[in-house]
């Protein structure tokens, strides 16, 4: 078996087997849990998270001692898409409070049941859910669900950093395409830094269901896109465009924002210049 896999087993919970051998409180979990030879426990916090961050910091001493990882269960009554959306809410509160537990405990995964449909589609549900999980910080985005890591903020922030001198370019020598502007106000994305991205990846028709990274959902537009389309704006990326072609342009300005992306996207990175060079 590959080194990188550290499988742990343990229990959710206790059972009557820790009363019967002695033990009374949530302290005594890591030697209970020592005794079976296991080195994992899921700390229950399914009907509300009681636990205090004093004890659960000593639990984790007594459990490192043991080689012994928590993990957290949180709430059972989270419901991340309810139609009612003081209780989409609280459920971010309920994570957070799990979060904190777990922090505290020296564990890295809290376990929740994100609730049912109900009366809504299973698309209309995962939206909500969605919307939950960007109030809880988790992911970012709008149009899709995309990971608010290190790595795919700092991808997203280099994104919009390249998208923006590219538009600023054509802008410059083609003020007709300015339309793209108003393709991307219109589609009313919230993540500035995404927007673009999200705007044309929708517009191409990305499937919106699926976790995304920055650099993912990248690669996602850049396989759905129509590639030959993209590639006949070409000319106004290199300045030798035509009238007609920077006419056209303005007349479809979703297919322009695509367009800039595209660029965005695919433009060989600029040689790197230093002082001395040029000399």
């Amino acid at each position: 078996m590959s080194e990188a896999w550290n499988i742990r087993f343990g229990t959710a919970g206790t059972s009557d087997s820790f009363a019967a051998q002695g033990y009374k409180s949530s302290l005594d979990v890591p030697e209970y849990t020592a005794k079976m030879g296991l080195n994992a426990f899921e700390y229950q916090c399914g009907r509300g998270v009681r636990l205090g961050l004093d004890k659960a910091a000593r639990m984790a001493a007594l459990a490192a001692e043991r080689d012994i990882l928590f993990s957290v269960h949180a709430p059972y009554y989270i419901s991340m898409s309810s139609l009612e959306e003081d209780k989409r809410l609280n459920s971010v509160n309920y994570l957070l409070q799990s979060a904190a537990v777990c922090k505290a405990l020296g564990g890295q995964r809290v376990i929740f049941h994100s609730g049912s449909c109900g009366r809504q589609s299973r698309e209309a549900a995962l939206e909500k859910a969605l919307d939950t999980l960007r109030a809880f910080g988790r992911i970012r985005g709008c149009a899709y669900a995309v990971d608010s890591g290190a790595d795919s903020s700092a991808d997203a922030e280099a994104f919009r950093a390249a998208f923006d001198a590219v538009q600023k370019e054509v802008r410059e020598k083609y003020p007709v395409t300015l339309t793209a502007d108003a393709a991307l106000l219109l589609a009313r994305m919230k993540d500035a830094q995404l927007a673009p991205l999200e705007a044309a990846a929708e517009d191409a028709g990305v499937d919106p269901t699926h976790f995304y990274t920055t650099r993912t959902l990248a690669e996602a537009f850049l396989a759905a896109c129509d590639k030959e389309r993209m590639e006949s704006f070409a000319p106004l990326f290199t300045g030798s465009s035509t009238a007609g072609q920077a006419a056209l342009a303005a007349l479809l300005p979703n297919t322009f924002l695509q367009a800039l992306v595209w660029r965005t996207l695919t433009a060989p990175a600029l040689p790197e210049v230093t002082e001395d060079e040029g000399l």
